[in-house]
This record gives C-alpha cells, structure tokens and sequence, in this order.
C-alpha cells in the first residue's frame, strides 16, 4: 500500500494535464462546489456524445475543502490506494492470500490506473469504481443476496455514464449471465 500510496501521489507538482478533459472537469467542479454553475452535461465524449455530469457531482465535494488543481488528485490518489487494499481482499476472500498479495501487487504499480489516478480524468473514477464492482460481483456470484446484484448494476451504469469503455461492462454482466444463469432479482436491478 505504501508503494501504492507514493506512486500516486509522488509529484504531483509536475502531474500530466492530458488534454483539456482534466482541467475542465476540475473547472466545472469548483464552479459546481461553488454554487455558480449546475452542470446538466459533463464533457464531450471522444465519440461527439455529451457525458452525464455525474463525474463533476462526484468531484465536488472535494472541491469544497480545497480549490487547488491539485486537491482532488490527492483525495483520488488515497481512495485509489484503497482500491488496491480492496484488490488485495478480493484475492484473498475468493482465492488465497498469495493471489490477493499477487493481484494487489500488480494494481500497485499498473501503470495506467497510477496515471489515471493523479488527476481529475474520467478514466481514474472508473478504475476506482471497477475495483468495486468486481467486489460486488464476486460477492453476488458466491453468495446470490439480491442486494449484492443491486450494486453490480449500479456501479455498472455509473460507469458507463463516465466513461464509454464501461459499457464492456454491460455486455459482461450479460455474457455471464448467459453461461451461469444466475437468479435476476428484478427489485434490486430496477431499484440500482
């Protein structure tokens, strides 16, 4: 986790601005924080398709302790880490120890998921989110408690409201179902 920790907050003085998509969800989202401005779009997708604001909603709360360009990478950086911490439970719950110290090892020092998580990117909040959903998964998949269902299919689409390549996601969760043929609990998926 200390590896973990450093790698995503080590300089971040001379961080990446890939483009204009960090600087102006970090701009909305102070001017969300600030009261100024209620985004009803996010930024454009790649593809020419308005986002969902719904990854400035989740980036100001953050902005309300601090308006620093940096702030929120901080913030990011420290639940990514937790995400590794969480990578480290999933291995260790529903294989052994040595594959959650393996897997959470690799998400340590992942190249992109370190990137992406020093800066207000789309991409970042996803990583984070997948790491859940993955939890979640594995928790419905073993267990079949209908409420574990309900937060697969809502980190689900809110994943796909941030980033496009969430949608795999989507075509996952129906390709599973395909082959394993799981109970579908319609209240927990209309609910999510």
């Amino acid at each position: 986790l200390g590896v973990a920790l450093y790698l995503r907050l080590a300089h971040l003085d001379v961080m990446l601005w890939a483009g204009n998509d960090p600087a102006s969800a970090t701009w909305m989202a102070v001017r969300l924080a600030n009261g100024t401005e209620f985004p009803q779009h996010g930024l454009m997708f790649s593809v020419g398709v308005w986002q969902t604001p719904l990854e400035l909603y989740l980036i100001a709360p953050f902005m309300l302790l601090g308006q620093d360009p940096t702030w929120f990478p901080r913030c990011w950086a420290v639940l990514c880490t937790a995400s590794v911490f969480l990578c480290f439970l999933i291995g260790k719950k529903f294989f052994s120890e040595k594959v959650g110290l393996v897997a959470a090892a690799l998400f340590a020092v992942a190249p992109w998921p370190v990137m992406f998580s020093r800066q207000a990117w789309a991409q970042g909040i996803v990583h984070g989110m997948a790491v859940a959903l993955l939890w979640f998964w594995c928790q419905f998949l073993t267990q079949r408690k209908p409420r574990h269902l309900f937060w697969v299919v809502l980190l689900t689409l809110f994943m796909a409201q941030i980033h496009l390549a969430a949608f795999a996601f989507i075509a996952l969760i129906g390709v599973a179902w395909i082959f394993l043929r799981f109970p579908l609990y319609w209240k927990p998926i209309l609910a999510a």
